[in-house]
């Protein structure tokens, strides 16, 4: 006699009929996926096993007289061998029914309407960074301008553009100075405006300087970036406003809402002794139908839609995108299969479905049948907060920090360089040449006399290149 299994046929993505298709083809959804998968593993094929609807189509509760409702009816009364939807196990279904090891972890979850307008939010601008990421941002800046300063004070090149020329052939002729004037003599304000992009980076005669400013352009520019994003997502993707975002808002709003009616649900509700939850079970309105349920919490009818949170997934990507998960993982459960009492398929279908979770099967046909059909791409489903954190930018200051310790190395370096001149003429003079022949096309000067180097544009006009010589201010 063929192994008969009990289906509610309105449990979308778990089990659902197809009225187009008749036998067990006409059975679909994530149950009927994973079902041949098993019984190949026991030595059963199509043929074997026969489905039918379960005249209710809830996975059942126990009435005062001692009967069982919906598929753990069926299998109590012995009109089913095997109980196949969303079937959560429970103590009490235990000593009528035999389960199953658990398939698919079903803790509880809370569905809410979104509103497409959003309220005026005066801060918003600051909603992408947390309070902890702009306090550092800041002080950062003070802290590169202070390791500007610092090195300018401390590198032998000084900080500002200062250049002096003399004539090669009247020796004595007094230097004549000129100043480049492309700074803005403060660290600080170059600091900011180079953190909001408006300016070139942090300008300076000194190449340790210039090390730390361009360090800094590269971690502002990513700062930036970041933020543009994060202020773009949440002005555009996330312009939905959710008016019960947990179930002490629910518990608060003093709303009805409605729950899935199958016995996972009304059993948490029934006999649940958490404190906030005997607060929302009177105000409960039990409803079978899932897409039913769903359109009351659209038209404002109800407030939410609380079932467990597998389902709840499936909903959220549905068409028009306008329901998110508000609050998830609390009366944790199981869903399993509900077999006779002593069936000698319990032990046989356990082993079966270890090593289809161990070949990772069940979690592959559940992934497919919840994602299947996403139209809700780019649309945050679940209520959470997308800002960016400190921790997110760890790594941008620890390479700001190294890059600041290598610039105090590159003042060492530029001492070095200035003392080596100093003290080899010989190479001044070569240094002196090449000079020379680099002022006459880029107008680049050295000048190890007075310990400065740098470059003063449009020198040209005021000498001829081939009778000058640099020295310091």
């Amino acid at each position: 006699m063929p192994i008969r299994i009990a289906a509610a046929v309105a449990k979308q993505p778990f089990s659902y009929k197809n009225v187009r298709r008749s036998g067990n083809d006409a059975f679909s959804g994530i149950m009927f996926d994973i079902l041949p998968n098993l019984f190949g593993f026991i030595g059963l094929n199509a043929t074997d096993y026969t489905i039918y609807p379960s005249p209710d189509q809830s996975s059942g509760y126990l009435l005062p007289d001692g009967s069982w409702t919906g598929l753990i009816g069926e299998v109590v009364s012995g009109r089913a061998d095997i109980a196949v939807s969303q079937v959560t196990a429970s103590a009490t279904r235990l000593g009528y029914v035999d389960q199953s090891v658990a398939f698919v972890d079903a803790p509880m979850g809370l569905l809410a309407h979104a509103s497409t307008e959003r309220p005026i939010e005066t801060w918003a601008f600051l909603e992408p960074f947390s309070w902890q990421l702009w306090l550092a941002l800041a002080m950062t800046a003070f802290g590169v301008a202070l390791v500007m300063v610092i090195a300018g004070k401390l590198s032998p090149l000084g900080t500002f553009d200062m250049r002096a020329m003399r004539r090669l052939d009247v020796p004595s002729s007094p230097p004549k100075e000129y100043v480049v004037s492309n700074t803005s003599k403060s660290h600080l304000l170059d600091a900011w405006m180079t953190a909001t992009g408006q300016t070139a980076l942090p300008q300076g005669r000194s190449w340790s300087n210039r090390f730390i400013g361009l360090c800094y352009g590269l971690f502002s520019f990513v700062i930036v970036a970041s933020y543009t994003a994060a202020l773009a997502a949440r002005l555009t993707v996330q312009q939905r406003h959710y008016t019960i975002t947990s179930l002490q808002d629910l518990a608060d709003s003093g709303m009805p809402f409605v729950a899935n009616s199958n016995g996972a649900t009304k059993t948490y509700l029934d006999k649940c002794e958490r404190p906030l939850i005997r607060q929302l079970a009177p105000r409960a309105v039990y409803i079978d139908d899932d897409m039913q349920a769903v359109e009351m919490v659209r038209n404002g009818t109800m407030a939410a839609y609380m079932t467990q949170l597998t389902l709840l997934q499936y909903l959220v990507n549905q068409q028009p995108c306008d329901m998110a998960i508000v609050e998830s993982g609390w009366g944790y459960g199981e869903q399993v299969f509900a077999l006779q009492k002593g069936s000698n398929l319990t032990a046989p279908l356990n082993n079966a479905i270890r090593k289809l979770q161990q070949e990772g099967t069940v979690d592959k046909v559940t992934r497919d049948w919840i994602g299947q059909g996403v139209s809700c791409f780019g649309v945050d489903s679940t209520l959470q907060s997308q800002q960016l954190q400190l921790g997110s930018f760890a790594g941008l200051f620890y390479m700001l920090l190294i890059f600041c310790g290598l610039a105090f190395v590159m003042v060492g370096l530029e001492k070095a360089v200035i003392r080596i001149g100093h003290r080899c003429p010989r190479l001044r003079a070569q240094l002196a040449r090449l000079d020379h022949w680099v002022s006459a096309r880029g107008n680049k000067h050295f000048d190890f006399s007075n310990d400065t180097f740098g470059s003063v544009k449009n020198l040209g006009q005021h000498l001829p290149p081939a009778q000058t010589a640099v020295q310091g201010s």
